[in-house]
């Protein structure tokens, strides 16, 4: 079943048009994550320890925050937040992935902000 409704989407033209849709809208998501990640936590020596990069593809961005932060507190607080989001530890290095897939860019501003918001409890 799911090969000939891709083979129809395929043949009909409307795989391609969905498929530049995706791809505007990940950038779209991925640059409205950045930029507000770049305004509140500059590429500098005020980063406070905090790194990311602009993701080239993908569903992804990724954060690193400084090893000093607990990733079981942070976890916490993300969850009495109420924001399910991943977050994973790498050699010592707490690692939140936002994800840019599947969320409205209308909406993507305000959710990283509430996540920028729980990180800023987190930095010295």
């Amino acid at each position: 079943y799911n090969s000939s409704v891709i083979e129809e989407m395929i043949l009909s033209g409307n795989f391609e048009k969905h498929r530049a849709h995706l791809i505007r809208t990940y950038k779209t998501n991925s640059t409205i994550v950045y930029n507000r990640l770049l305004e509140n936590f500059p590429l500098d020596a005020d980063s406070h320890g905090i790194s990311y990069t602009m993701p080239l593809g993908g569903y992804y961005v990724c954060l690193y925050l400084p090893k000093y932060v607990q990733i079981d507190e942070l976890n916490q607080s993300f969850k009495d937040h109420k924001i399910n989001i991943k977050t994973f530890d790498q050699n010592s290095t707490p690692i939140i992935r936002l994800c840019i897939a599947n969320i409205a860019t209308n909406v993507i501003q305000s959710s990283v902000d509430r996540v920028i918001k729980v990180i800023k409890e987190f930095i010295k």
